[in-house]
């Protein structure tokens, strides 16, 4: 799991502790922060491992390509 991801269960964590009164719409709007920071952690954690795949791929590409 990423730091990032890691930070945002802890706060996701903490929110869930303070048993936050889902009906005040300040409360609404920090659970809903929270949720897509989550899932903009995921994201960024798919688009690293793609990263690293393409940047594998590249490195072979070049390493072909010096051979000839």
């Amino acid at each position: 799991m990423s730091n990032l991801s890691e930070r945002t269960n802890y706060l996701k964590g903490l929110a869930d502790g303070l048993q936050l009164n889902t009906e005040k719409s300040s409360n609404r709007v920090l659970l809903e922060a929270l949720d897509l920071l989550a899932e903009m952690a995921e994201e960024i954690e798919k688009l690293r491992a793609d990263h690293d795949e393409l940047s594998d791929f590249v490195d072979a590409v070049d390493e072909d390509l010096s051979l000839l």
